[in-house]
């Protein structure tokens, strides 16, 4: 982590062309000084109230919010905290947090980082009044590029809390910090568009098959890849020659043949899948003959 912040320090021109300025640069680099919002270390910030109620939701994939600029209140889990420029939330797989924000968000600028499997998808987002206007960065990182086994370093921040918090907090601060150095300073190999729909495709791939479909939703899958809905559809099709549902579906056959394969049953099956219920996974299930 330290040469990693030592390599942002150094000089280096934040991005061009978008809202990186010297001011958000300086944050973003000093990690040591961070607030974490995370289920994994003691959270490093007091629950406040929130105006409004905004829904929660859950996903399969790990998520970051890195506020930049404004002032605003995001929730995780049950508890709502300030969300400004010096925290980071750490949102683990299924855990839920907000979808959206409120009305008292105003002027704020916000990173967003999906991560799936090895690789991380960023985005900023501006809000006001509660309202969403997507921000000019749209990159895909590849941690791997300095270094960094992403999942790795999260497992041991995961396994080591138990027994030392001070470690599992340098292991998350650190994951995060090679993310967010490849984001604000990304190697000469950076994607471009192209490459990036490639690279956001591919790990799409890999996700739904690591995960069977389960949690799996259209909207969170356009927003990992930066697009809208309509647009990440087209892109697909376009690479995978299969419609999103039908890949899904695949990966959901492969994953029953196999688990019965192993002997599991299909109340079993179908939990794991995420079904609401066995009648649900029948259903679905005869669909497919």
């Amino acid at each position: 982590m330290l040469t990693i912040i030592a390599h942002l320090q150094l000089g280096h021109k934040p991005l061009e062309d978008s809202e990186f300025t010297a001011g958000v640069t300086a944050g973003l680099v000093a990690a040591e000084h961070w607030r974490v919002v995370s289920s994994i270390i003691p959270v490093e910030a007091s629950a406040v109230p929130r105006r409004g109620r905004v829904a929660s939701h859950a996903h399969p994939h790990q998520e970051l919010l890195v506020p930049l600029s404004g002032t605003s209140v995001y929730g995780h889990g049950d508890a709502a905290y300030p969300c400004s420029a010096g925290m980071v939330f750490f949102f683990d797989r299924f855990e839920p947090h907000d979808d959206g924000y409120g009305i008292e968000t105003r002027d704020a600028l916000h990173l967003w980082i999906s991560i799936v499997e090895d690789r991380a998808f960023a985005r900023t987002l501006r809000v006001t009044d509660g309202r969403m206007i997507p921000g000019r960065l749209n990159r895909a990182v590849r941690p791997e590029d300095v270094g960094m086994d992403l999942q790795r370093a999260i497992g041991d921040a995961r396994r080591i809390a138990a027994t030392s918090q001070g470690l599992a907090r340098a292991r998350l601060i650190g994951a995060v910090a090679a993310i967010v150095g490849l984001i604000v300073e990304p190697p000469p190999a950076a994607a471009a568009d192209g490459t990036l729909q490639e690279l956001a495709i591919e790990a799409i791939k890999r996700h739904i098959a690591h995960t069977a479909g389960n949690g799996v939703t259209l909207a969170h899958l356009a927003r990992i890849a930066g697009f809208s809905k309509f647009h990440f559809l087209r892109l697909f099709k376009r690479h995978t020659g299969m419609t999103v549902h039908r890949y899904v579906d695949e990966c959901r056959l492969q994953s029953v043949a196999q688990m019965r394969a192993d002997g599991r049953s299909d109340k079993e099956i179908g939990a794991r899948l995420g079904f609401s219920c066995p009648a649900a996974f029948s259903r679905w299930r005869k669909g497919k003959r």
